[in-house]
């Protein structure tokens, strides 16, 4: 909408969205900052602000995910608005309500090994930042405690195992490719620890690694 203010169906998209965020009964859980987005004039935002709420998609993977509605994608996959939305039955009041209503969260079990999961493909991404260097996975949960369990799978790791990226090793992987995981990474271990309830509100999450 933001990319294209002034069509006729751009406006008229706007008004049925805040209608079903209104009918739904969950525009009160917009935080300040994004009530503010909302009600701004159509294509006042800036470029910063669409790049970063476009990226706001991943994290909605993860919270999908925790409901039950998705599986978790894979990490250097980006997800399409189509994909998350579907399943959560996007611009249908009575769907929004049924998902609400009956809203349960994964296992205690399955949402430890989505955090774990989540939280060291981050940080293999901000180490390589780092240390552009190769980091054996499979050998951390061996070498330190505080890593735990590998919860990365094993067709996402090379044969020594690294980081895979578009099936490349992290250290031999196109840095575009590396760009655009890391952009997933981030938003989707902020997603997973605000389901864990590490913080709130959202726009508080930490995702120090």
């Amino acid at each position: 909408m933001e990319r294209t203010p002034k069509a006729a169906a751009t406006s008229a998209f706007r008004s049925r969205l805040l209608s079903w965020l209104s009918e739904a009964g969950i525009i009160g859980e917009a935080e300040q900052a994004e009530s503010a987005l909302l009600s701004a004039e159509l294509g006042s935002w800036d470029e910063r602000q669409r790049t970063d709420n476009s990226w706001k998609i991943e994290a909605a993977s993860v919270l999908a995910w925790s409901l039950g509605h998705l599986e978790l994608p894979r990490h250097d996959m980006t997800v399409t608005p189509e994909d998350v939305l579907r399943p959560l039955e996007f611009m249908s009041v009575a769907g929004a309500r049924r998902i609400v209503g009956s809203a349960r969260l994964r296992t205690d079990d399955d949402l430890y090994h989505g955090y774990n999961l989540l939280w060291q493909i981050h940080w293999r991404l901000v180490e390589y930042r780092v240390n552009a260097s190769h980091v054996d996975l499979r050998a951390m949960e061996k070498r330190h405690e505080w890593w735990g369990h590998l919860d990365v799978p094993s067709d996402a790791l090379s044969r020594d195992g690294d980081l895979l990226v578009d099936g490349h090793p992290l250290t031999k992987a196109d840095a575009r490719k590396i760009a655009v995981c890391s952009s997933i990474g981030v938003e989707r271990h902020r997603a997973v620890n605000w389901v864990i309830g590490s913080e709130n509100p959202y726009s508080a999450i930490s995702t120090d690694t």
